[in-house]
């Protein structure tokens, strides 16, 4: 049994677990335990496209964790049967409990791990980390997040809004640039596509990343994982060269896929460090092409593979560049347009201030139109 859901409401809450224990001073509660009830409300429609744009992520469980002072007082759980009634009440739960933080479908998806008894305070839960591995499908196979404050005394109610705890990058097509190309380019074959400076595990509160290199993804102009495929699986997609026919313009082969790609997004300032150079939060989006012909008159472009690496993402609502990917966006490379002057023989390389510009939507999502 599975429910699709944006909110859940809490009345006061919580389940029949123990409170958990902390060497930390645990506020004094000043009340009696409240009672809250949790009520899961489920949209009546959702988006079916291949795009994660309106989509409602499925939540097959839950965990739940009642705050006061910077410690968990209170831990429950919502198993996939429990989930699915529209209201459930969890007794007892301290009256210094202000804040509920919720954690979707760790149980479903084995992320992220949570220790049954040894996580005591808000920070050691924060510092947990989603596992990119995890997240295989916008709306039936990806963690959730939310929290939401306690107000008042007794029994009292909350609002839990719940999104996608990871972000996500899709491309609706690459093709050369057809309006105000310094070097045109006449046809090529897209070989690969690449998302470099990024990481396969994010914390909860965003603002922890691995340390252990097979968890970062910080690849050098040089890195032979470009060429040899062993650049790994969940951050490319590749095509042999005999198996791609030379055009203008390429596309997924279903109508509405998208080449997509599941983002761990840090906050700010937590980019990685590629050839000495450190770089933002932002991913770096490299495409392979090979085979190019310019229209400059020169025939081919001198040097294959080719690579154009964009490193920045323009907000189209508001014409800034983003610092940072927030979780449950989706950014949305309608068109990204190719001009051969920002082609080098090797990724990270040249024009390093290549840019696309995004409109945030919902699944939550955010459209990307590239302005190279």
């Amino acid at each position: 049994m599975k429910f699709k859901y944006v909110m859940i409401t809490a009345a006061t809450l919580l389940f029949s677990f123990a409170s958990c224990g902390s060497d930390e001073t645990v506020p004094e509660d000043t009340g009696e335990p409240k009672n809250v009830t949790v009520k899961i409300v489920k949209p009546t429609t959702y988006a079916e496209e291949e795009t994660a744009v309106g989509e409602t992520p499925v939540i097959y469980d839950a965990e739940v964790f009642f705050i006061g002072g910077g410690n968990i007082l209170k831990r429950g759980s919502m198993s996939d049967s429990e989930a699915g009634f529209p209201v459930k009440q969890f007794q007892d739960v301290p009256a210094a409990a202000d804040e509920i933080i919720i954690v979707g479908n760790t149980g479903a998806l084995g992320s992220p791990l949570l220790p049954a008894a040894s996580i005591t305070t808000k920070a050691e839960l924060e510092a947990v980390m989603f596992e990119h591995s995890a997240q295989t499908h916008a709306e039936t196979d990806v963690n959730l997040l939310g929290s939401g404050t306690i107000t008042g005394t007794g029994d009292a109610s909350v609002n839990v809004p719940v999104r996608a705890a990871v972000s996500r990058i899709e491309i609706s097509e690459i093709k050369a640039k057809t309006t105000g190309a310094v070097l045109p380019l006449v046809d090529f074959k897209l070989t690969g596509i690449y998302i470099n400076n990024t990481y396969t595990k994010v914390s909860l509160s965003y603002a922890d990343i691995p340390t252990l290199a097979t968890d970062i993804l910080q690849y050098g102009a040089n890195d032979i994982a470009f060429t040899d495929g062993s650049y790994p699986v969940r951050f490319k997609d590749e095509w042999t060269n005999a198996s791609v026919t030379a055009d203008d313009s390429f596309k997924p082969a279903n109508a509405l896929a998208k080449w997509a790609y599941f983002i761990m997004p840090p906050v700010a300032g937590k980019g990685t460090t590629i050839d000495s150079e450190v770089h933002t939060s932002v991913p770096h989006i490299i495409v392979k092409l090979e085979d190019v012909t310019t229209g400059s008159g020169s025939g081919n472009l001198g040097f294959s593979p080719a690579y154009l690496t964009i490193t920045k993402l323009i907000d189209s609502s508001t014409s800034s560049e983003l610092t940072h990917l927030e979780a449950g966006k989706v950014y949305k490379i309608t068109s990204l347009d190719i001009d051969g002057k920002d082609l080098n023989p090797k990724p990270e390389t040249g024009a390093r201030n290549v840019e696309v510009t995004v409109q945030v939507q919902a699944w939550e999502g955010v459209d990307v139109d590239p302005a190279l």
